[in-house]
């Protein structure tokens, strides 16, 4: 796994392919003991279909890979949490460490 992750991080974001994040995340799906579905099963061409099979003793899963083109800042953790805020929903947030802030929900 590290090989493919390690060019995929070494390659600048803007200029990263889909087949960058595929490769990646096949050798991270192999690694937790799963496969491309076409390896399991038998797929007829142009059928649409999922991505990844990981098989276990408790539950099977069946993966899609989604890659998301676009970061949209109005949806941000930031903007829900000013939200929350603005609107008198939390009250005294408070700062445990750089990256943790403990909030209480009004009633």
């Amino acid at each position: 796994m590290s090989n493919s992750l390690t060019r995929l991080l070494e390659t600048p974001s803007g200029m990263r392919t889909v087949e960058d994040y595929e490769r990646t995340f096949d050798d991270f799906i192999a690694f937790a003991g799963g496969r491309r579905l076409e390896e399991a099963v038998d797929i007829l061409p142009g059928v649409l279909n999922a991505d990844y099979l990981l098989e276990t003793e408790v539950i099977d899963l069946v993966v899609e890979l989604k890659q998301v083109n676009a970061y949209v800042r109005v949806n941000s953790v930031d903007r829900y949490f000013e939200k929350l805020l603005n609107q008198r929903q939390i009250r005294n947030p408070t700062q445990i460490s750089a990256t943790q802030i403990l909030m209480r929900r009004t009633v």
